[in-house]
């Protein structure tokens, strides 16, 4: 048995599990705020909502822990894990709610990684509520996208795993969403067409 579970590898980690179930609590504890971001990114539900997303991801992670192939990292079956999840919750919901999740620091790094350049220190609430619409108003193709790449900081291998799409589809929609978000902000007038 490893010494301290805290800092052993997710590879290592899931072996801990197999061979007791009390130790997924690690695997929780180590994964738990990072999904729970992903969640709320990607649906826009509520806390509780989120929460009981959660709680029935790491019951599909205990569930199917033996089949996990280790050919792929540990943080990528656990994103999709998740994703499918949510996606599943999603679709459950007759209609969405309007709270929205993403902070400033999300915002202004979208507003980045999109090419436009936002000069102020903060983004006055005016901004950030007009930024919010743009990104709700994109389909949720590009959206998970862009917070899987931008937030999540996900590499392109990563997210063909978790979204199960062709590597240049993700590209694809990728640039598509970006391009969408700064048609968007040009026409808002938070960017200058270059």
């Amino acid at each position: 048995m490893i010494k301290n579970l805290n800092k052993a590898s997710d590879e290592s980690l899931v072996k801990e599990i197999l061979k007791d179930p009390e130790n997924l609590n690690f695997l929780i504890n180590r994964y738990w705020q990072q999904l729970f971001f992903f969640v709320r990114r990607i649906s826009y539900f509520s806390s509780e909502d989120t929460e009981d997303i959660l709680q029935e991801v790491f019951i599909k992670v205990y569930k199917n822990i033996n089949s996990f192939d280790s050919s792929y990292k540990f943080s990528t079956w656990i994103f999709q894990i998740t994703r499918n999840t949510t996606i599943d919750a999603i679709r459950k919901k007759t209609s969405r709610p309007q709270e929205f999740s993403l902070d400033q620091n999300d915002l202004r790094q979208i507003l980045v990684e999109s090419g436009i350049d936002i000069e102020e220190k903060i983004i006055n609430k005016e901004k950030v509520k007009i930024i919010e619409e743009i990104i709700r108003s994109l389909p949720f193709k590009y959206q998970e996208v862009m917070i899987l790449k931008f937030l999540e900081e996900k590499t392109y291998e990563e997210m063909v795993d978790i979204i199960k799409k062709p590597k240049g589809t993700v590209a694809s929609l990728l640039n598509r969403g970006k391009a969408l978000f700064k048609k968007q902000a040009i026409i808002k007038g938070l960017a200058i067409e270059n």
